[in-house]
């Protein structure tokens, strides 16, 4: 019974002493900040012993008083959260509380509003090659990359859209890549041209940035070498036809990365170029050296061109050696001109060699005949009953096509267009049968070389 009530004693005095209460301090420096489908929510946890955890409720309508007055969006250690599950233009309520495992702190509180996307991402860097400037054609493919990657912190980068410049065209599209690579690769690329790239970057949102500056451009070529001291280069086209440069000593140094390339000859106005060219004789010759830094650079030293091309008048080589040269491209001109300084025309063998000063794009073209033909000889009119008899000698010129025989009543025919045309082609008579009895007639003889007229030979009767 003694027992019975001490039990009951102490239960009374447990009765009798108060709960305590440990108390912890809410979170420090709490902020909302909305941004681009979300809301990034900070803040600093207490320094408090008995700290466990911070727990954060959300509301739409007003802030959260308790940890049960809204939706828990997070419950942690961290001091940083990003809450996705948000609707932009709606303003949403925080309330962040402490716990030490029995209490929870006072709430400290922030709101926000997610917010569109109204700001494009940056520019990225300016692209580069890993190859050299120039390509060799037997690889086609080469990396594009950049080390600079645009920037977007509201939506972030979505993807990339690449732009491909051949030569001196337009910019394509020519490529997308995801928004978290810096590279694409190209290949099968043709042989002559040169390609540049640019890029931009996308936001999430849709709204794209400003381009980068162009890559300096990679040339494709079929044939390239890393130079040694001295070294020769040919290269032969898909038409059989070559070209090979000698490189002296020290045109060069070591280590230059010396290019040739078939291409199809720039089209511009022959009759601009200088001299004059008639035609042009098959494919161009592009060559192209490039330093360890991928800047185009010309030789030191002259070299020794050879080219070869189609000749096609291969019955004789009188017009080869008179006609015949060696051109090169004036890429400030936009035009051809002769290369300067003696050059020897292998007329058999379909090839011309030079000493060239400088890299350029070369071609062998046809001078346009500027040197009229020698006009007919022994140049006879006789008159005779109902009709005139004329006979003449042809020109002698290697390019004579043709003669032309006109006539008039009243004085020589000046050209042959001055007249009557009584006769065109290459005989060595004609017999003019309308005539009129008692009456002065006056011819001019005219050779044809397919440019140019021979003056006039002239007779009368």
């Amino acid at each position: 019974m003694k027992q019975h009530l001490n039990m009951i004693k102490l239960m009374v005095v447990l009765l009798l002493i108060p709960v305590v209460c440990i108390a912890i301090n809410p979170p420090g420096s709490f902020t909302a900040t909305g941004k681009y489908g979300k809301i990034s929510l900070s803040w600093i946890n207490p320094g408090d012993v008995n700290y466990q955890r911070t727990d954060i409720v959300r509301k739409i309508n007003s802030y959260p008083g308790t940890i049960t007055d809204g939706v828990m969006v997070y419950s942690g250690t961290g001091s940083s959260y990003e809450n996705t599950l948000v609707v932009k233009d709606v303003v949403y309520y925080y309330a962040a509380f402490a716990c030490n495992g029995i209490n929870y702190s006072n709430p400290a509180t922030a709101s926000a509003t997610p917010i569109s996307d109204i700001s494009p991402p940056s520019s990225p860097g300016t692209p580069t090659e890993n190859f050299p400037d120039i390509d060799i054609i037997a690889t086609g493919t080469w990396l594009l990359q950049w080390d600079t990657q645009a920037q977007d912190e509201e939506s972030g980068i979505f993807y990339y859209e690449i732009e491909e410049k051949v030569d001196n065209g337009s910019w394509t599209l020519v490529q997308y890549v995801s928004g978290d690579t810096g590279t694409a690769s190209f290949n099968n690329k043709q042989s002559g041209s040169v390609y540049y790239y640019r890029l931009r970057a996308v936001n999430k949102a849709g709204l794209s940035g400003n381009f980068s500056s162009p890559s300096d451009g990679i040339r494709v070529v079929n044939k390239a070498m890393v130079l040694p001291a001295t070294a020769s280069v040919a290269s032969v086209g898909q038409d059989g036809k070559f070209a090979l440069v000698d490189v002296p000593t020290n045109a060069y140094a070591s280590g230059t990365i010396f290019g040739i390339t078939q291409i199809s000859p720039p089209q511009t106005d022959l009759l601009q170029a200088n001299p004059p060219i008639e035609r042009l004789l098959g494919n161009a010759w592009q060559l192209i050296a490039v330093d360890g830094n991928n800047k185009l650079i010309q030789p030191n030293n002259n070299m020794v061109l050879i080219v070869s091309y189609p000749d096609p008048d291969a019955a004789t080589d009188t017009e080869d050696m008179e006609r015949y040269r060696l051109y090169e491209f004036d890429e400030g001109a936009k035009t051809w001109r002769m290369v300067p300084g003696s050059q020897t025309i292998m007329g058999t063998n379909n090839m011309i060699q030079i000493v060239i000063g400088n890299l350029s794009t070369f071609v062998v073209a046809k001078l346009r005949d500027i040197v009229p033909p020698e006009g007919i000889g022994s140049f006879t009119v006789i008159g005779g009953e109902h009709e005139v008899n004329l006979s003449w000698e042809n020109s002698r010129d290697v390019d004579y096509v043709y003669t032309t025989i006109v006539k008039r009543t009243d004085r020589f025919p000046g050209s042959p267009t001055d007249g009557s045309v009584l006769y065109i082609g290459t005989g060595t008579g004609y017999v003019d049968a309308t005539v009129t009895d008692s009456t002065s007639y006056y011819y001019a003889g005219f050779s044809w070389d397919g440019t140019n007229y021979s003056t006039a030979t002239l007779g009368s009767t």
